[in-house]
C-alpha cells in the first residue's frame, strides 16, 4: 500500500496537473488531462445516481492513461456509502469530498 504522500501520481511519480470534472454516467470526451474524475454528487440527478454509480464501476474497469478519481455523494446522503462500497477497487485512483 503507497503512503498516502505517493497517492495519486502518475507512472513517472508527478501529482495531476489538469484536472477534469464529468458528470459520472455521460460519455467522456478525449481529453488530454491528467485526471478524470466522473462527478456523482451535484452533476447526477437524483432518479440517476445509482445508474451513473454503475457507469462508474464499468469505467474503473476499463484501462487508461489519466488517473481517475470519482467525486461521491456527501456523507448525509443516502447514496454515500453505497457510492464507496461500489467505487473502492482496483482501477480507482482517489476519492473527491464534496464540499461540505
Amino acid at each position: 500500500m503507497p503512503y498516502a504522500s505517493e497517492c495519486g501520481r502518475n507512472e513517472n511519480g508527478e501529482r495531476p496537473v489538469t484536472k477534469f470534472f464529468i458528470c459520472a454516467g455521460q460519455p467522456c470526451p478525449a481529453f488530454n488531462a491528467d485526471a478524470i474524475i466522473p462527478d456523482l454528487e451535484d452533476a447526477v440527478a437524483i432518479a440517476e445516481k445509482r445508474t451513473a454509480r454503475d457507469a462508474v464501476v464499468a469505467a474503473l474497469a476499463h484501462p487508461r492513461r489519466p488517473l481517475l478519481y470519482v467525486r461521491v455523494n456527501a456523507a448525509d446522503t443516502e447514496f454515500c456509502y453505497g457510492d464507496l462500497v461500489a467505487i473502492v477497487r482496483t482501477g480507482l485512483d482517489g476519492i473527491v469530498l464534496p464540499k461540505g
